[in-house]
């Protein structure tokens, strides 16, 4: 199984999302973290085609997204660009996505790839009541609540549980 990862906005992230993923046991063969381009060149405007080509590249069977990474994600799911067999969406920026996004949000519910969505209660980009607005808990999504309202997720091991757990249920 290759797991690939997809972090936040920031830079640092990039290692935020490593550790994440490191601590996943889940029988994976391969990983990889994305490096966004944007971070790397003058233009510090995200290309989201680029970087769903990128995440497409890859094939992966897992994707773990943050933030960012989730608008990525979505976006690429709902072009049919990215296939992978599961999901895990943390952080979902709710109160930043635009009328496209969250009709993507929306119909995520109707696809049959299993997806575990992880949000804090009072995430300051978006609680997990306004996630719960838009997404439709049950059948292949489901949504966890943590603590927290800084948009952080700094709990590896508390993220590192609830993936393996949901992962573990399918």
């Amino acid at each position: 199984m290759k797991i690939v990862g997809l972090p936040e906005a920031n830079q640092w992230t990039e290692q935020w999302m490593t550790e994440v993923i490191g601590a996943l046991e889940l029988g994976q063969s391969a990983t990889v973290v994305r490096s966004y381009r944007h971070w790397h060149t003058a233009d510090k405007e995200l290309d989201l085609a680029y970087e769903i080509a990128q995440v497409a590249a890859e094939a992966p069977d897992l994707v773990v997204a943050k933030s960012l990474g989730t608008i990525v994600t979505l976006t690429g799911l709902d072009n049919g660009s990215i296939h992978a067999a599961r999901y895990v969406f943390i952080g979902v920026p709710v109160s930043g996505l635009g009328e496209a996004e969250l009709k993507i949000l929306e119909g995520i519910g109707e696809r049959d790839e299993p997806c575990l969505f992880i949000q804090q209660r009072d995430d300051r980009a978006g609680g997990a009541a306004a996630l719960q607005q838009h997404i439709t808990e049950g059948g292949n999504v489901k949504l966890a609540v943590i603590p927290g309202e800084d948009h952080r997720y700094d709990d590896i091991e508390v993220l590192k549980e609830l993936i393996e757990a949901w992962h573990g249920d399918l």
